[in-house]
This record gives structure tokens, C-alpha cells and sequence, in this order.
């Protein structure tokens, strides 16, 4: 499948006010991603600044000068021309429009450049966990946002973050240029998108955000081809925390000529875009979510079981934390989920059990339709099933620990 990699986690928020081309630069300099600043290149080898002067010792200090990048006096940063995964890396890091200005596409520069400038009119439907967090991002990164959530409650704290807390779903998409999707599953994104149809406006882009599984994904896609809209599936990898903090990972797919439309509100959102397709209703972005998914839950389902052995037998779980310290066998996600169990942090959720619950049933299901069997994704579903059952639904996943006891253990 094509793949196009977006920016890393180093990259600046604002990206598009990063000085570029001959006025933010001068000749044989390259630009520091990271800080946001020129770095001259290193001279080749054996080689002084001036041609056929060969350098011994050490290179004689330059004087500081000022750049447009920093606007202080600074010495010039000297840095090794990147290869390898150096390059890569640094790709990944650099705005987008500066892609477009290595390939000589002086017309898509300045096309990317009025869109990341651009305030845009976006529609955020559905502000539970991850919702709220995304349209929070958006309206600072300077975007007009009109939330909608079934429950208001959960939606109106965005009025202080500047957003219009719309009554309906309709009353939403008025106007957007983009219509995001952030609901519980498939079905209920096609029945919330059809109440707002008579106000989306045709050529709008809509990012579908849902772990919706592949075949909703396909029905959604026509329902987005009924109203002309241009259609993303472009499910997110993170919690609450990175959602808060803008530093989700979104996997999205979608023709490459409308992407520019919806980067700032990607941007926004996340701090890396991982591009998996041009054709969003093959899903080729949710079927690389529910494969992330599926060892997401297997090993928060494992990390409920190791406490529930340990307490069952009397071994403290710090025994067994020391026994796998710094080994192949540890893991920061292990320690993570486990503490909030044995801390007692299992509220406000990271990503409650409910949700953990769909999304195992839609792994299973992707397997099943594929011919293959995932016994650990379907016990685990199990799991999470009956923790949602016995009143921890709304707690974090990592309460599936309690799935494992007939009766609530003991503190």
C-alpha cells in the first residue's frame, strides 16, 4: 500500500511561521526543524572554508551574526549533511510545505502555505474523551469550531476555549470546512451524519476519527459520496493524555490533491500524520488502528492478569516488576497500566473499558471475516466485557484486572 510518512514528534506546532527560502536562510545553510533555526552545513572533510585550504586542528571560531530564524546573536551551527535514517527523521520533522518546495513545486509551496494560514470553519461531532481534547487543539490552534456531543453537558466546556456549542448535529456543519467525527462506532457516526445532512456543504472535508471497523468504514464512505463530501478515514493511536496534549499519532487515508485541506487540523491534533492510502473507503488507515489496537488490548488485558495472579498468590507485584527491570521483558506501558490499578487511578479514564470493549469486538470480527482466529483478542474481548459488566465501564481499560475475580477482591 502507498505510504506517506508525516511529521514526527520534534516538529514545531507552528509550523507554517518557521522562516523559509532565501529570506529565512542564506547559501549552504539547511534548517534546524527542531529549534526552528539555520544550521550551515559542515564543510567536506580535510577542507577549510576557503576552496583548496585544507583545515588543521580545530576550525577557527566565527563570529556571531544574527538570523532571521533566531532574530539574536548567535554563532553559526555547523552541522553534518543527514543520511540514512538521520534524513529520514528529519523529513519526518520538517512542515509539509517544505516537501513540496524540495520537489521545485513552487505553486503547492504557496497553495500550503494560505491553507496553514488560513482560519478554517471545523466541525468537531462527538466530544467525549478524545473528542473534547481534539476541538480543544483546533480552536487554539486558531480554527473556528462548532462542537456537537449527544450529551451537551460534555460539550459546553468548550465554549471557554472560544468554541459555538451547537444543539444539533445540523446546526453543527453549518458552514464547515471540515467536519470531524469523533462518536463510538460506525452506526452511530451514519445516524449522526445523516441528522447533519441537509447542512453539509457539498466539496466540504469530512475526517472520519471513529474506530468504526473496515466494513462501516465502507459504508461511511458512501454515505460521504451521496453528499459529495471528501472523505478521510482517519482513525488516532492515543489516550487522553496525548490528546491533550496535541500529541496523538493519526493514521489517515485520502486522496493526495485534498490533503492540503485538512493538514492544519491534523496538525492540530497530532504530532505525526502516518498516510496509508489515497482511497479512505478501502481503510486502509482503520485496518492498521484495529492491528495497533489488538496489541494495545492484548497487553492491557495481560498487565490485569499478572497483578490478579500476584495477588492471588501472595506475591508482591514490585517483586515481579524488579525481577523484569530493564530487560527485554519490561515494558513502560506494562508499569503504566499497572499502576493505575494499584494506585487506584483508574478515573478520569485514558481510554475507558466500554470503548476497549467495542474495539476487541471489531478486531475479533476483522479476523473472523478474514479467516483468521485471534483466541487472545476474543478472550480478551471477554474480559473487558465483563468488566464493563460489573460497573467499571467508564474506568480506565486497565480495570479489565477486575474481570478476572468472581467477587471484588480485597484492597
Amino acid at each position: 500500500m502507498a505510504r506517506r510518512r508525516g511529521p514526527g514528534p520534534g516538529r514545531g506546532r507552528a509550523g507554517a511561521a518557521v522562516p523559509d527560502g532565501p529570506a529565512g536562510r542564506v547559501p549552504g545553510e539547511r534548517l534546524d526543524v527542531l529549534h526552528a533555526r539555520p544550521v550551515r552545513a559542515c564543510p567536506a572533510p580535510g577542507r577549510g572554508s576557503a576552496p583548496g585550504r585544507p583545515r588543521i586542528g580545530r576550525p577557527a571560531a566565527e563570529p556571531a551574526r544574527r538570523t532571521p530564524a533566531t532574530g539574536r546573536g548567535r554563532r553559526a551551527r555547523c552541522a553534518p549533511p543527514a543520511s540514512g535514517w538521520q534524513a529520514d527523521r528529519q523529513h519526518d520533522r520538517a512542515p509539509r510545505r517544505h516537501e513540496a518546495e524540495r520537489s521545485g513545486n513552487r505553486e503547492a509551496v504557496e497553495q500550503k502555505a494560505d491553507v496553514m494560514t488560513d482560519k478554517l470553519t471545523v466541525s468537531v461531532l462527538g466530544t467525549g474523551i478524545m473528542g473534547a481534547a481534539m476541538a480543544r487543539n483546533i480552536a487554539r490552534a486558531g480554527h473556528a469550531v462548532r462542537a456537537w456531543n449527544r450529551t451537551r453537558d460534555k460539550a459546553e466546556p468548550l465554549a471557554a476555549d472560544g468554541a459555538h456549542v451547537a444543539a444539533t448535529p445540523a446546526e453543527a456543519v453549518e458552514g464547515a470546512d471540515v467536519v470531524l467525527t469523533m462518536l463510538y462506532d460506525g452506526p452511530a457516526t451514519l445516524e449522526v451524519m445523516r441528522q447533519a445532512a441537509a447542512s453539509l456543504r457539498p466539496g466540504a472535508a469530512w475526517v472520519q476519527s471513529t474506530t468504526a471497523g473496515v466494513e462501516a468504514v465502507g459504508e461511511l464512505a458512501a454515505f460521504a459520496r451521496e453528499r459529495q463530501l471528501v472523505f478521510f478515514d482517519a482513525p488516532v493511536l492515543g489516550t487522553r493524555r496525548p490528546a491533550e496534549a496535541g500529541q496523538l499519532t493519526v493514521l489517515a487515508a485520502g486522496p493526495e490533491e485534498h490533503r492540503s485541506a485538512v493538514v492544519p487540523v491534523l496538525d492540530a491534533v497530532g504530532a505525526r500524520t502516518v498516510w496509508t492510502g489515497e482511497d479512505a473507503a478501502a481503510g486502509s488507515a482503520t485496518r492498521l488502528k484495529l492491528v495497533a489496537n489488538s496489541w494495545v488490548i492484548a497487553a492491557t488485558n495481560a498487565a490485569g492478569e499478572v497483578l490478579a495472579l500476584a495477588k492471588a498468590l501472595g506475591v508482591d507485584p514490585d517483586g515481579f516488576f524488579d525481577l523484569i527491570a530493564g530487560g527485554p521483558l519490561d515494558m513502560g506501558y506494562l508499569r503504566a497500566k499497572a499502576g493505575l490499578v494499584l494506585d487506584g487511578r483508574l478515573s478520569p479514564a485514558q481510554f475507558a473499558v466500554a470503548t476497549a470493549a467495542k474495539d476487541a469486538r471489531l478486531i475479533v470480527e476483522a479476523g473472523e471475516r478474514n479467516g483468521v482466529r485471534l483466541d487472545l483478542a476474543a478472550a480478551g474481548a471477554q474480559r473487558l466485557a465483563r468488566a464493563a459488566a460489573r460497573g467499571h465501564g467508564d474506568e480506565d481499560m486497565a480495570a479489565a484486572y477486575f474481570a478476572s475475580f468472581d467477587e471484588p477482591p480485597a484492597s
